[in-house]
């Protein structure tokens, strides 16, 4: 086993700040990013993630992207063929959530602290999808002739209302960095795996059943939000 690797998941059980640090969340604003290949899958820069939310305490990575069961979202695939309507309304509380999220580099002053993970709704994945599919973009993360892209948040303006994300690509190709130190630190990427708590089988079906009982905490230490960024 990797000495690495294995610190990377104790950091993650543990909610680590470091890992935290490592999750990008635009501004509000217009800030540019560089998205880069993941180094676990160079092919493809994309990983999507499935988050509980909605389960107080903290926000909890589904065992399901490990390839293991998920006792949450089999509860709430059972509530759904009950056919009562609350049992539905519950099930998609509980239920665990589609987020996708990519390796980028934000430019600026930023740079210089490495690889960081944007984590995004269908929405921005769906943009993407289409930007990648036009051949007049191509491998935006191409580190010797890809994009930079504008990210653009506007914050939720009243409660009721959600916040806005836009991108766009930089018509004008580059270079992804000349800086020693940033290169290295997108070889040293880490898996974006390791970066989220997680639970075992057991540990997940004993959180469920205090949430259902009304035992759980209200409080929520979620580092990611399920908004529109």
């Amino acid at each position: 086993m990797k000495l690495d690797l294995i610190k990377e998941r104790l950091a993650a059980l543990k909610g680590d700040s470091k890992s935290s640090k490592l999750i990008w969340k635009p501004s509000k604003g217009s800030q540019i990013i560089r998205f880069l290949p993941y180094k676990y899958d160079p092919d493809w820069p994309f990983t999507e993630l499935s988050f509980h939310y909605d389960i107080p305490g903290t926000t909890i990575l589904s065992p399901e992207c490990f390839g293991k069961k998920d006792p949450i979202n089999e509860f709430a695939e059972n509530l759904k063929k009950t056919g009562v309507k609350e049992d539905w309304l519950l099930a998609r509380k509980i239920e665990s959530k589609k987020r996708w999220y990519a390796p980028i580099l934000v430019r600026g002053e930023q740079e210089v602290e490495g690889v960081k993970f944007w984590g995004f709704s269908k929405t921005i994945y769906e943009e993407l999808l289409k930007l990648a599919e036009d051949p007049d973009y191509g491998d935006f993360t191409n580190p010797k002739d890809g994009r930079d892209f504008t990210v653009e948040f506007i914050p939720a303006e009243k409660e009721g209302t959600y916040p806005e994300t836009h991108i766009r690509a930089k018509p004008v190709t580059s270079k992804v960095t000349n800086n020693s130190e940033v290169l290295s630190s997108i070889e040293a990427m880490p898996d974006v795996k390791t970066l989220f708590k997680t639970m075992e089988y057991e540990e997940l079906e004993r959180k469920l059943v205090k949430f259902l009982e009304g035992e759980d905490s209200d409080s929520n230490d979620a580092i990611i939000e399920d908004d529109d960024t």
